[in-house]
């Protein structure tokens, strides 16, 4: 079933965006409706951030892991691990020549550590819960050079009504096919 009415914010970009090479989570997930994240896990080095795993979620697949692993010397390593009717708000994140920090929010109060070194120029993004994070696209070279936050409504009764309608459409074609199939 495909997803219609769905409208994605892209968020500013954070970061030089120099060097590296550029990754976009919806397209390596490969979904035509929303992906939400249901876990984070990230880490840093004495620089930046230099780790960061996503698994997510939609209402077709269950889920698919993202891995951009780039530093051998982890030193502060944090995993956000969201429950089904829990998603990430708002986002704080330092910048220098890289992401230097990032600290996610969730719509029940949860936060993470602001994982990373806390020199650059700080930032926010999100809040208010009107619109949720579905997914991150940037460049990462052996460090996360860039990252751009991208943001759906915040709407979890139109996900669980798609989930329900995707079901109803799966019994009805089932139903079909028993209905009209030939006699043994």
């Amino acid at each position: 079933i495909p997803c219609t009415g769905w409208v994605v914010t892209k968020g500013l970009a954070y970061g030089d965006g120099v060097g590296g090479s550029p990754f976009d989570d919806s397209t390596d997930v490969g979904d035509s409706c929303p992906i939400y994240p249901s876990m984070i896990s990230f880490a840093a080095d004495h620089l930046c951030v230099a780790s960061l795993n996503t698994t997510y979620k939609s209402v077709h697949k269950n889920s698919t892991q993202l891995r951009y692993d780039f530093s051998q010397a982890l030193e502060d390593v944090e995993t956000l691990t969201l429950d089904t009717d829990e998603w990430v708000i708002k986002v704080n994140g330092i910048t220098g020549g890289f992401i230097n920090a990032l600290q996610f929010h969730t719509n029940k109060g949860r936060q993470t550590r602001l994982v990373g070194v806390s020199s650059g120029t700080s930032w926010s993004e999100g809040g208010g819960g009107a619109k949720v994070l579905s997914y991150f696209n940037g460049r990462y070279g052996d460090e996360i050079n860039q990252i751009q936050l991208n943001f759906v409504p915040a709407d979890p009764v139109l996900f669980k009504n798609h989930i329900t309608e995707q079901a109803r459409f799966l019994k009805r074609v089932r139903w079909k096919r028993i209905a009209y199939s030939d006699p043994p």
